[in-house]
């Protein structure tokens, strides 16, 4: 298949997976349930969408799926002496910024990685601007044909191998983290992990049992991250990224 296609029949599945086209689908097949006069199975079917829809609306238990997926920050800010370079994987200012701040310090070179299926700005040409305006230097590498993390560490494996390079600095956010570690760890790297905290949208409070439709998107990237290590785990791998 087209790595194109095979990308957005990827992002459309997972689409059909999440809010709002997750609980809709279940409600529409509730309502042919019912149609078709399975009463008891339909009202089920209608309790699982609302649930999932309330489940990924409310702060309490969007902090229950989060509290698995979050990198520690406390091990996020010792990186390894023996690291050969810094990896910032896909967009996002506090990335970008802290992944300059520890290239600059530790005196290591960077790759800046994330691409674009649509044809639009590459990501990691964004991320360049940014590096370039605050460091008033250019990155190392432009990794920018990486569609999904898969890619990020396959294509970061590919460049930085030409310069007998395999133990990485990994930046991205912390809920991003562990899925983005195991994934490089799979393609070969020995990986340090370094999140930024700065990425994330709120520090819900656990007894908050409100739903809000504003919540809701931070709700989505968790849910699709979960999608994200049950693929792994299909594929045969993601136990291997801890806490150092």
């Amino acid at each position: 298949m087209d790595p194109l296609a095979a990308f957005y029949l990827k992002k459309w599945l997972t689409a059909l997976m999440l809010p709002p086209w997750g609980p809709i689908l279940l409600g529409l097949l509730g309502l042919w349930m019912l149609v078709r006069a399975h009463r008891r199975l339909s009202l089920a079917v209608f309790a699982v969408a609302g649930a999932y829809f309330l489940a990924l609306s409310t702060p309490a238990t969007i902090y229950r799926m989060l509290e698995p997926l979050q990198w520690p920050v406390d091990t996020g800010h010792q990186v390894e002496a023996k690291a050969q370079a810094i990896v910032v994987v896909s967009p996002g200012h506090a990335r970008t910024k802290l992944g300059g701040m520890l290239a600059t310090a530790q005196n290591r070179p960077i790759l800046l990685s994330g691409g674009s299926p649509t044809g639009d700005e590459a990501e990691a040409i964004a991320m360049a601007r940014q590096f370039v305006r605050e460091h008033q230097r250019a990155p190392d590498w432009i990794e920018d044909q990486a569609n999904d993390t898969w890619e990020n560490a396959e294509f970061s494996r590919v460049m930085l191998s030409l310069h007998d390079i395999n133990r990485v600095v990994l930046v991205t956010d912390l809920i991003h983290m562990r899925r983005a570690c195991e994934e490089f760890r799979r393609a070969g790297f020995t990986v340090y992990p370094h999140a930024s905290a700065a990425d994330m949208y709120f520090q819900p409070d656990p007894d908050d049992w409100m739903p809000h439709l504003k919540h809701l998107p931070l709700g989505r990237y968790v849910a699709h991250e979960w999608i994200g290590h049950w693929v792994q785990r299909l594929r045969g791998y993601g136990q291997a990224c801890t806490a150092r």
